[in-house]
């Protein structure tokens, strides 16, 4: 039997393809101890849904920890989902072993950085327009301003903003 399935998302989770950020679940356990074991067959749930197929994960697919490891993709931002593995050998399966559930989550990530971007200064204030990431999960950017002729931002005269996108 497969050991006990642990599951993450967050940051380190999600990828990005295209100049798009996909959340996903990431699974592992400690492979069986059998030698027998030629592979995993893995299965998930979104929330208390029906099992779906998830696939086979070769038994030599080991991260550097030396565990089994997987990924469910896509999946869905604030849903939660549960995990199940058996151990796959010529001569049957294993029991399932069923993970907790996790929430999904694409985490706190920088996203790439804006283009174009426009910025217009005036007298106390500057005007900056960019067009937002093509990012699901993106609702905010930090700008940090400082004067152009200091390299490092003083306290004094530097600052802070959030701009929250604004829906298309």
């Amino acid at each position: 039997m497969p050991g006990v399935i642990s599951l993450s998302s967050d940051a380190s989770t999600v990828i990005i393809t295209g100049g798009v950020s996909l959340a996903r679940v990431r699974f592992h356990f400690d492979p069986s101890l059998s030698s027998a074991v030629i592979s995993y067959e893995w299965q998930y749930r979104k929330g208390a849904d029906l099992w779906q197929t998830g696939g086979l994960i070769d038994a030599e697919m080991l991260d550097g920890g030396g565990d089994v490891f997987g990924f469910l993709l896509p999946v869905e931002v604030g849903s939660s989902y549960t995990i199940g593995v058996r151990a796959v050998s010529p001569v049957g399966a294993s029991e399932w072993v069923e993970s907790l559930p996790i929430t999904a989550s694409a985490g706190t990530y920088a996203a790439g950085p804006p283009t174009p971007v426009s910025a217009i200064g005036g007298a106390g204030q500057i005007s900056v327009t960019f067009k937002a990431p093509n990012v699901g999960a993106y609702n905010a950017m930090e700008i940090w301003v400082r004067p152009s002729t200091i390299q490092e931002p003083l306290p004094c005269c530097s600052g802070l903003f959030t701009a929250l996108q604004t829906p298309s």
